[in-house]
């Protein structure tokens, strides 16, 4: 299946800007589309070499760590136009990255991105500047995780979701969770049961509405209000 960068609604978010015809095409060229993984197949597992960056076309995924005892971390959750692999870049992936749903990717193999970065300066710049985004919001989540309260990692989490969502041109209000309760925990560093009780009190409060995972933000003025701030919050990708 072949799908045209320039007729991707997501190509402002996942290339880099001001790329002109000749950039664009042999940018292009280098990108293998429509790539599809099944509800919770791998996108690549940790130790395995780097094979090259993937662009999130459709559906979702979850990076996740183990610890020396076998216990499973969510550390990132991944939407529409954003990219994958830097935990591996030039090395080994650090990280497995499982599909939420069914999903469908743009890559760019490993050699070729050299090719790119060697022949066109914004692809170089653009990759060291979504490397620098990576580390600020691994950073970010270990703060949210560490010191800020309960609820506060609840909302700020929903908050994220809501400015990305607004980001890729979609519903900043109206919008379905493609991850678990139980993974947002996990994410969270909290318990399911405390998830649970804190999105019902956000509900009570009539801030948030939920059905199952569809989620209706009644009050975002008072979610951003309740959250961790607009730069932290925006520097945290889940």
């Amino acid at each position: 299946m072949s799908l045209s960068c320039d007729v991707c609604a997501l190509s402002d978010i996942c290339l880099p800007a001001g790329l002109n015809e000749a950039e664009f095409s042999l940018l292009e060229k280098n990108v293998v589309t429509g790539q599809k993984y099944t509800k919770g197949s791998q996108l690549y597992a940790v130790g395995e070499t780097f094979g090259g960056l993937y662009a999130v076309k459709s559906g979702s995924f979850k990076s996740v760590v183990s610890s020396k005892d076998g216990d499973a971390q969510i550390v990132s959750f991944h939407m529409p136009g954003e990219l994958i692999g830097f935990d591996g870049y030039d090395s080994t992936h650090t990280s497995s990255v499982i599909a939420l749903e069914n999903s469908m990717v743009c890559k760019v193999p490993g050699s070729h991105l050299d090719f790119l970065c060697s022949n066109i300066k914004s692809v170089s710049k653009h990759i060291h500047s979504m490397i620098a985004n990576d580390v600020r919001a691994h950073n970010s989540v270990l703060v949210l995780i560490a010191q800020r309260p309960a609820e506060e990692r609840v909302i700020c989490f929903l908050k994220n979701i809501s400015d990305r969502n607004k980001k890729r041109g979609f519903s900043a209000i109206d919008f379905t969770l493609s991850m678990t309760r139980g993974d947002i925990a996990n994410f969270l560093g909290m318990a399911p049961e405390t998830i649970s009780r804190l999105l019902s009190q956000l509900q009570d409060d009539q801030i948030v509405e939920f059905d199952r995972r569809n989620v209706h933000i009644m009050d975002l003025e008072e979610l951003a209000l309740r959250s961790c701030g607009q730069d932290e919050g925006s520097a945290i990708r889940a």
